[in-house]
């Protein structure tokens, strides 16, 4: 869980890297992430309520091709700055709610 204690990390890019288990809260304490870039890994579980901070500053967060489950918190939506949310190739069920839906995300790709 030493993770959190980088505070001064930008961006966390471990895409492709085999991690296994779930994704740690302590991510979440990184406040100055903008980019945590986690996809094609085997990430179990959900994803951290930790993560929905809305004093973080994400703006990219990719968690593409994993394991995760549950459903997407709704709080995402609160993130001020999140502009790219990437979920597909999980095993995320539930609504999309509608606040998530109207922040106009992935444009750059599209």
């Amino acid at each position: 869980e030493s993770l959190g204690d980088m505070a001064r990390l930008v961006d966390l890019d471990l895409s492709g890297n085999h991690i296994s288990g779930p994704i740690p809260n302590s991510v979440g304490n990184l406040v100055n992430l903008t980019g945590l870039f986690l996809s094609h890994n085997h990430l179990t579980g959900g994803i951290p309520l930790s993560l929905t901070n809305d004093t973080l500053k994400l703006q990219d967060i990719f968690l593409s091709g994993n394991d995760l489950s549950g459903t997407l918190p709704v709080n995402l939506a609160n993130l001020p700055h999140l502009r790219n949310l990437f979920l597909d190739g999980n095993k995320l069920t539930g609504l999309i709610g509608q606040d998530l839906c109207s922040k106009n995300l992935n444009e750059e790709f599209f």
